[in-house]
């Protein structure tokens, strides 16, 4: 009887061990070290978007322009607005944009359809758009950064090149 009762509590306890998860490992190429090389990326991409945004800056003042900063970095200046509401997420909006280099070089125009919240646009136009009414046209100046990146847009628009757009939301 007690020998029975032994093996029961060894094999329970076989049970119990045999239930527990070991801990999981890390792989060998996952670490926890610093990498230097991302911080000293972060770094510079910090000093290119604050130099971008300087220079945009002297960019308004010295032309005289009624821009406001927008506090996602872009500068914007609504031209027209009618009464009706501000764009929503998934609304379908009927865009048409000019867009220029900083000299005034004309590079895109674009008559499209988007829908608000899919990420069609860059960035400040998107939020631009959200903050206009259906027949509002903005002037946009946009750092490099807000518009198309580190990538430009494969065609017209070159790497690192911030913007002035014309924007109008079409009734």
């Amino acid at each position: 009887m007690k020998i029975k009762l032994l093996f029961v509590q060894i094999i329970i306890v076989i049970f119990i061990a045999s239930c527990q998860r070991p801990a999981p490992q890390l792989p060998a190429n996952k670490s926890e070290a610093i990498d230097s090389t991302e911080i000293s990326l972060l770094k510079l991409n910090e000093k290119m978007i604050l130099s971008e945004d300087s220079l945009i800056r002297d960019y308004v003042e010295k032309a005289d322009m009624n821009y406001m900063r927008h506090e996602l970095g872009f500068w914007y200046k609504i031209e027209k607005s009618d009464l009706e509401n501000t764009a929503q997420a998934n609304q379908h909006c009927k865009v048409l944009y000019r867009v220029y280099s900083l000299e005034n070089t004309f590079l895109l125009e674009q008559n499209e359809t988007i829908i608000i919240g899919k990420k069609q646009l860059p960035t400040a136009m998107e939020e631009a758009l959200k903050m206009m009414r259906k027949g509002a046209k903005v002037d946009l100046i946009i750092p490099w950064y807000l518009a198309y990146g580190m990538k430009g847009n494969g065609k017209e628009i070159k790497p690192y090149t911030s913007l002035m757009v014309n924007l109008q939301w079409i009734k």
